[in-house]
């Protein structure tokens, strides 16, 4: 009899039993994409859950996650960041309309960054 899952507290491990053939494929993928194969499997498993509880795909971004340096480098000299978002300085977030919230959880309308 199949133990039932037991939820996870941080990083898990999770094994699953699939055809050769399907891991095969899955393998070429991920030569193809030159990425790790755990890291194609979790971006697999997060789409297929959005599409799964119907949530929006995020617009692309129009700049990187700002890193701590441009942060510091913003309050320092006072450069000022390009968000994901396409704002300057300040996300969409920052104001009580640019979230929306789903299950607990608040999310950037521009960006799709996860604030709350």
């Amino acid at each position: 009899m199949p133990r039932s899952p037991q939820r996870a507290h941080g990083p898990a491990y999770l094994q699953v039993r699939l055809p050769a053939t399907l891991k095969n494929q899955v393998i070429d993928r991920c030569e193809a994409l030159q990425c790790s194969l755990n890291a194609w499997l979790v971006e697999a498993l997060q789409k297929a859950l959005r599409d799964d509880l119907g949530l929006p795909e995020p617009p692309p971004a129009k700049a990187p996650l700002p890193t701590p340096a441009d942060m510091i480098r913003e309050w320092a000299v006072g450069e000022r960041v390009l968000m994901p978002c396409g704002k300057v300085g300040r996300c969409a977030a920052v104001d009580d309309d640019g979230v929306w919230s789903h299950d607990g959880m608040g999310f950037c309308v521009s960006c799709g960054i996860r604030v709350v």
